[in-house]
């Protein structure tokens, strides 16, 4: 068993590889096979446009969509860990929507009411909407683990999640409304979600953040196994690090832990 999984792990590895070289090679600008493996390890003169291709466009979107898929895809594992729900995610407990309704604020009102828009700010602009995606999210996740202690069924918080989903979304609606035409513009066009205008300097922050954030995650593994079990499991396991008393309040606090990494792996990818 071990084996095999051993292989799959390469199998999957080796595709990984293989589909980011060939988006290296393949685009509306056609590149030669040996021209961009000589561009990668600084081999031979190749021209200048394909560097900058390259260096510039290519390479910076297939890590940010690397690293992007990685932590959604963790944080939806996480999610549904504590949870105990194969149906919870970003999108269905309303954390993405509250994301968007971050990034709605800032960016619709910013060039209504600030007479600037973020736009037209450049890499400041970027750091403004991930913190306000950030606030969003965490929002609605302290507000899903407040219901949480009040509802007892994992399927009726989902169902809270997706209608903080659709109020979120009625406030983007309103925002909407209210905002300028380029304000609007640059609203879809990040709500889009499209890797075509990632520049080496937002890649390289997004990787700094998805280097703490993702090993993170890995050091729960342990405890979410645990919650996959049930408290009770978790909470025999815990009692040799310290009084019963503190087990409850500390099995809590590795919950939200791992919701609140979550959550910032989702809103950030």
């Amino acid at each position: 068993m071990r084996h095999s999984n051993t292989l799959w792990m390469l199998a999957i590895v080796t595709a990984i590889f293989v589909l980011i070289f060939l988006n290296l090679v393949l685009g509306s600008v056609s590149i030669p096979l040996q021209s961009v493996w000589h561009i990668i390890w600084n081999l031979g003169n190749e021209p200048i446009t394909w560097q900058n291709i390259i260096w510039k466009s290519r390479l910076p979107q297939a890590l940010t969509a690397l690293v992007a898929g990685a932590g959604l895809s963790i944080s939806g594992l996480q999610m549904q860990t504590v949870f105990r729900n194969p149906l919870a995610g970003p999108s269905v407990l309303g954390i993405s929507s509250g994301a968007s309704m971050g990034v709605a604020f800032v960016v619709l009102l910013s060039g209504s009411l600030g007479g600037v828009a973020l736009s037209k700010l450049g890499f400041m602009g970027e750091i403004a909407l991930s913190i306000a995606a950030v606030i969003g999210s965490l929002s609605v996740m302290a507000l899903i683990v407040y219901v949480s202690q009040k509802v007892k069924g994992n399927v009726t918080l989902l169902i809270i999640g997706v209608m903080i989903g659709y109020v979120a979304n009625a406030v983007i609606g309103v925002l909407k409304f209210f905002s300028v035409e380029e304000d609007i513009r640059a609203y879809v066009i990040w709500g889009l979600g499209s890797f075509a205008r990632v520049s080496g300097n937002q890649m390289t922050l997004f990787v700094i953040l998805m280097t703490i954030l993702i090993p993170l995650s890995f050091l729960l593994i342990k405890t979410m196994n645990l919650m996959l079990l049930g408290d009770r499991h978790a909470i025999w396991d815990l009692i040799s690090s310290g009084p019963v008393c503190w087990l409850s309040p500390r099995l809590g606090s590795l919950r939200r832990l791992s919701l609140l990494i979550a959550d910032l792996l989702s809103s950030w990818g």
